[in-house]
């Protein structure tokens, strides 16, 4: 007959209870954290499904917040291309004013002051910065300022580049315009371009000079509310560009 000593009795029993207080302990944690496995060893099948789960997880959290960004950077864009806008169409008017022989020399200087205030105005709003200080309008060259005046010229000191924001494994969006586009390279009426700074500017110098900008005066046309444009990655290259945010038409 198998005998136990009073020693191994003893020692089973306490065994018994530090078992049951280590189940308690991991039951505890397990509702503590709401998570059933702790660690890899407590179901090596489960714990490479759940680092899947939260890679998955980062994944889907890190495209949300590159589409909110992209949304937020897109309203300032609609915003401030709708702010240049409302301005062109007063230079429109201004231009047109000042186009009517009824109107002599110090009317039209006075005239001439409003637009330029208008012209300053426009470039500021070409030089928006977003949250992050990056340029609206300065393509991949977030940090340049895109536009300066100088003696009547305007430069421009950006890129033609639309940065893409990933929102999703086959989606990108474009979060802004090309200022190039947008300002330096608007078509006219009799063929070519001008800018739309320089345009502006030239009415301005025909009111000065007690002259008719009549054929200076743009034909502006209010643009439709933007939006985020999601375009698969097959089809970035033959998709590089938003619709405009603003489309100006100069007579020549």
């Amino acid at each position: 007959m198998l005998r136990i000593s009073t020693g191994q009795m003893y020692q089973q029993g306490l065994d018994g209870i530090l078992k049951t207080q280590a189940k308690m302990s991991r039951t505890q944690e397990q509702i503590s954290t709401g998570r059933r496995i702790l660690r890899p060893s407590d179901d090596p099948a489960g714990s490479t499904q759940v680092l899947e789960l939260n890679r998955a997880a980062r994944t889907v959290e890190q495209y949300q917040k590159n589409a909110d960004r992209a949304q937020n950077r897109l309203e300032l864009v609609d915003n401030t291309l709708s702010g240049i806008t409302t301005m062109l169409q007063r230079v429109n008017e201004l231009a047109l004013q000042g186009s009517s022989g009824t109107y002599n020399a110090a009317q039209r200087d006075m005239i001439a002051v409003e637009v330029r205030g208008m012209l300053s105005s426009v470039l500021d709003l070409a030089n928006t910065t977003d949250s992050a200080g990056d340029y609206l309008f300065s393509g991949f060259q977030g940090k340049v300022k895109p536009f300066a005046a100088g003696a009547g010229t305007y430069t421009f000191s950006g890129d033609t580049g639309l940065r893409e924001i990933r929102i999703s494994a086959d989606r990108t969006v474009a979060d802004s315009e090309s200022g190039f586009h947008t300002f330096m390279d608007v078509p006219i009426a009799a063929g070519g371009v001008r800018d739309l700074f320089s345009t502006i500017d030239q009415i301005a110098t025909a009111l000065e000079a007690d002259t008719s900008p009549g054929t200076l005066v743009p034909i502006l046309v209010v643009p439709s509310p933007g939006s985020v444009r999601c375009m698969p990655v097959s089809a970035r290259k033959s998709d590089q560009s938003m619709s405009r945010g603003i489309s100006t038409r100069v007579s020549s």
